[in-house]
């Protein structure tokens, strides 16, 4: 596949960026206490239910802040692409 310029621009910030957001979300699940997504089984929630209830609220709290640096950088980076 061949890129023109602004193509290869597109593709290079959404690999490296891509890799920094998937590295956040890992980090933001490793933060949650196993305990909690234990606690909402035992409540009867179902694992898919406990996911987007209870651990993905704590996730984005955790990852906020983080996740507004990285697209503050993305910003910056694409003035430098172009």
């Amino acid at each position: 596949v061949v890129f023109d310029d602004f193509g290869a621009a597109i593709a290079g910030l959404a690999l490296c960026f891509s890799a920094q957001v998937a590295e956040l979300f890992r980090a933001g699940l490793k933060a949650i206490p196993a305990g909690q997504s234990e606690a909402a089984l035992a409540e009867g929630f179902t694992p898919a239910q406990s996911f987007v209830w209870i651990i993905l609220p704590q996730v984005a709290r955790v990852i906020l802040a983080p996740m507004i640096i990285t697209f503050v950088s993305l910003l910056k980076d694409s003035s430098l692409a172009s």
